[in-house]
């Protein structure tokens, strides 16, 4: 985060986005409804100029042009969705070790790469309205079709530690040459 820009963050694990009831399974339910309250009264408490969202999956059962609107009616001026990243099956190291071990490849074409998160990513492109919410394309930016980026470093590190969460390296990979070329105009020290 670049000097002078105030963050606030609201996160809750297994929880999607929701300005209602969430559909989280019933052990997260009260924990996931209350976390999102919480994020809408911080939001319209703090105002921000701008909110980024993310979420791992099930990204088709969240209403985003909606929750954009509402945050938009709270004052917020600019939504981010920064889309899902590549899942493999049952995961990248596997993935590698069973299959392109010795491979000094960056990018590698697997069937291990989930089908599913792409036409969720293509799903997301198609359905957003670019009015309310801006859009980031992970996928769009690590994959060309079914070839995607699994190392970074120079090879060095995987981006996954399991079957989607990202490593720290290829989470400062993602922060460095995605979210901030495509965030850099929204963010503006909060002093000028």
């Amino acid at each position: 985060m670049p000097d002078g820009v105030a963050f606030y963050q609201v996160t809750s694990s297994a929880c999607a986005a929701t300005l209602g009831q969430n559909e989280a399974p019933a052990a997260f339910q009260a924990t996931c409804n209350a976390s999102n309250a919480f994020a809408l009264q911080e939001i319209a408490r703090i105002q921000p100029e701008m909110v980024v969202m993310a979420q791992q999956n099930s990204h088709e059962l969240t209403d985003w042009n909606e929750i954009a609107r509402h945050l938009r009616a709270l004052g917020v001026k600019e939504i981010v969705l920064v889309g899902p990243v590549p899942q493999w099956q049952p995961s990248l190291p596997l993935v590698i070790t069973k299959r392109h071990w010795g491979s000094t490849d960056s990018y590698i074409r697997d069937q291990g790469l989930d089908q599913r998160i792409l036409k969720t990513d293509a799903l997301l492109k198609k359905k957003l309205d670019p009015t309310v919410i801006d859009y980031v394309s992970v996928i769009g930016s690590v994959c060309e079709g079914i070839t995607c980026l699994a190392k970074v470093d120079d090879g060095k590190s995987l981006m996954a530690v399991d079957y989607g969460h990202l490593t720290p390296s290829a989470s400062m990979y993602v922060g460095r040459t995605i979210l901030a070329p495509r965030l850099k105009h929204l963010l503006r020290p909060s002093n000028s």
